[in-house]
């Protein structure tokens, strides 16, 4: 069942709701991202204050609305966005649970039908925040959003305490997190985020484990080895199709018993299986801006063979839902990620380090003190700005204790398969 305001906190949560709306000035500083417990148990009280005042309502199912146009269901779309706080225009409905009390009011928009400019750039603020595309059009997905109930992300929110109180962060000066549902990962320097990252994550048939090590190595221009998996189920189909596509991606297969490169021509790609082919050969690619790793990787020992790793797909960083791996984790920004680590190491900066990523070299750098870093579940979270931030429950986890989690993930997936 979800956590609901019991009855004798009913009372001070009306009277909290009643107190006048302070402002942005006054507002307590809250923690960089991804926030802490207390950020997260503010913004829960808030939802209950909803939930007293009768939720939040719904939209009704329809064509896709889009700025400009008008329907009856833009005003259901206004009133929705209002009671959450994604549009703020002084209304007596009074602060809503999706920015603090005192964030920057929107200006008032048409209260009939029309899909006006402020209704447009609360309907961003809403997919921002929850993980969508950005595009300021209430589609299916958007408006799948809209509808959960103000009592399922109270429970949402109340599960994701029960994670954040688990979680014991490294007290090391340096370390990563990667927040995976929320698509995320954050740099934390002395107990501060300085970084935060856009990532892509593991689909839900191949996800990214949970777990907790330390970067040891940044390797620069890296090489790809195609994983057995990887090369079964997709580019072994590639080959069949496209023959030509080993010279254009700038891939050698090798014998596995010489490692001797094998001319594509001789070889029956349509006849061969895939554990055929894996039995006798495996495929390299060379370093260089196409390369399925992108320009660098960051290594950390862990039984699933994950890490980090930049991508030459980097346009995949546009989009809200971001679960496109095959286990490991793709950075943007990841030469920025280089470039705070490699100084650690005597006689490398950050000048040399992009010079080494662009050539075509594999160059491995061990950093002289490893930096810890775990990956995360959490589909709630509050920003440096004090915005609650709601994901789906990509891998289906979100109820279960951060242990049974962990131990699910591991047994799905067993070993990470990296790709681009």
């Amino acid at each position: 069942m979800p956590r609901l305001p019991a009855p004798h906190r009913l009372l001070p949560l009306l009277c909290v709701l009643l107190l006048p709306t302070p402002s942005a000035a006054e507002q307590v500083s809250v923690p960089s991202p991804p926030g802490d417990s207390l950020a997260l148990r503010a913004h829960l009280e808030r939802l209950e204050g909803v939930f007293v005042q009768g939720g939040w309502g719904s939209v009704p199912p329809g064509p896709t609305l889009r700025p400009g146009e008008e329907d009856a269901r833009v005003a259901d779309v206004r009133a929705r966005l209002r009671r959450s706080g994604d549009l703020s225009d002084r209304d007596p409905a009074g602060p809503g649970v999706g920015t603090s009390p005192g964030a920057r009011a929107v200006s008032p928009g048409s209260e009939g039908t029309l899909f006006d400019e402020a209704l447009e750039t609360a309907v961003r603020r809403f997919q921002a925040r929850h993980g969508l595309d950005v595009d300021g059009v209430v589609g299916p997905a958007t408006l799948a959003a809209l509808n959960v109930s103000v009592d399922q992300r109270i429970r949402q929110v109340a599960l994701n305490l029960e994670h954040r109180q688990a979680f014991r962060e490294d007290p090391g000066p340096w370390n990563v997190v990667v927040n995976i549902p929320g698509f995320e990962a954050f740099v934390f320097e002395e107990g501060r985020s300085t970084q935060v990252h856009r990532v892509i994550v593991g689909r839900v048939d191949r996800p990214t484990p949970i777990l907790s090590g330390a970067i040891e190595h940044v390797v620069l221009a890296p090489t790809w080895n195609v994983p057995p998996g990887i090369l079964a189920n997709d580019k072994l189909p590639e080959l069949r199709r496209d023959p030509s596509y080993l010279a254009r991606n700038r891939m050698t297969i090798l014998e596995r018993s010489t490692g001797r490169a094998v001319d594509p021509s001789t070889l029956d790609f349509r006849a061969m299986t895939a554990a055929e082919f894996n039995a006798r050969y495996w495929i390299r690619q060379a370093p260089g801006p196409t390369n399925a790793l992108g320009l660098v990787k960051f290594i950390f020992p862990n039984p699933h063979h994950a890490f980090l790793h930049d991508t030459p797909d980097k346009h995949l960083f546009e989009r809200g839902r971001r679960a496109f791996s095959s286990g490991c984790i793709r950075v943007e920004g990841a030469l920025e990620l280089a470039d705070r680590l490699l100084p650690m190491v005597r006689g490398w900066d950050a000048e040399r380090g992009r010079a080494a990523a662009a050539g075509r070299v594999e160059t491995w750098v061990r950093l002289p003190t490893p930096v810890p870093i775990q990956t995360v579940y959490w589909t709630a979270w509050v920003d440096g700005d004090d915005t609650l931030h709601l994901a789906d429950d990509l891998y289906g986890l979100d109820e279960l204790p951060p242990a049974a989690s962990r131990g699910m993930i591991v047994h799905h997936q067993g070993t990470a398969e990296c790709e681009a």
